[in-house]
């Protein structure tokens, strides 16, 4: 379940308007839950024009942009963070194409979550994961892979980006731990010459053996290739 951190003004037969805060996937089950009796509800009387404009603004945006209020653009995701460290909240980021969400894949997202309080993703476009990994691929297309790890519950921001590694991006959005999946050293990697640079951390999280993309695909073409 996404829990949605704004406040819906609806309107309420016995007031106004009620103000309704709670969880719920999107603003249209939201609603749905508060008809039927659901979610915490206070009463406060506001502008019943102005209530039913905010309504039908969310819902058209989380229709429009297919988005659990998660996915941001680079510049929207550098003030999110900016903002985030301000209050004392430690920012971890990762990045990858996640083609293909898989168990390898959830408990890596679950440790890297657990080195702070607010998880960042990077997912790469589909050219730049064409770049590395071929033609072939993303076998899911960018929209999709950052909708589907936005729908995670410990994920709590995604953001896309084009280049083959994510200096760029760590460097904008300054995280205080950056994760990295694999056998790797921090050394190897390119982006930690970044994150040192401002004081960050680097934390390897070795990957769930047998689980990988290529191997569903594998086995994929294995039983159905022939068919």
């Amino acid at each position: 379940m996404v829990w949605i951190s704004k406040i819906y003004s609806i309107p309420h037969p016995n007031t106004p308007v009620c103000r309704l805060s709670a969880g719920f996937d999107s603003p249209i089950d939201l609603i749905y839950n508060f008809i039927s009796g659901s979610g915490f509800i206070r009463h406060e009387p506001q502008n019943y024009n102005k209530a039913g404009q905010t309504i039908m603004a969310d819902l058209q945006n989380n229709h429009t942009n297919k988005s659990p209020g998660k996915i941001y653009s680079l510049e929207e995701m550098s003030v999110i963070s900016e903002n985030l460290r301000k209050s004392g909240k430690t920012v971890v980021f990762t990045n990858g194409c996640f083609d293909i969400l898989h168990l390898g894949h959830i408990r890596y997202l679950r440790q890297a979550k657990a080195f702070g309080d607010v998880l960042v993703i990077g997912v790469n476009t589909d050219s730049s994961v064409k770049d590395y990994k071929g033609d072939l691929r993303p076998i899911v297309p960018e929209d999709e892979r950052a909708e589907l790890l936005a729908a995670l519950e410990m994920v709590d921001y995604v953001v896309k980006f084009s280049e083959r590694t994510p200096e760029n991006i760590i460097s904008a959005l300054k995280p205080d731990i950056q994760v990295k999946g694999g056998d790797y050293t921090p050394d190897q990697l390119p982006e930690a010459k970044v994150v040192y640079s401002y004081g960050g951390k680097v934390e390897i999280v070795p990957f769930v053996k047998g689980k990988a993309t290529t191997g569903i695909i594998e086995k994929i073409l294995k039983v159905y290739g022939s068919k």
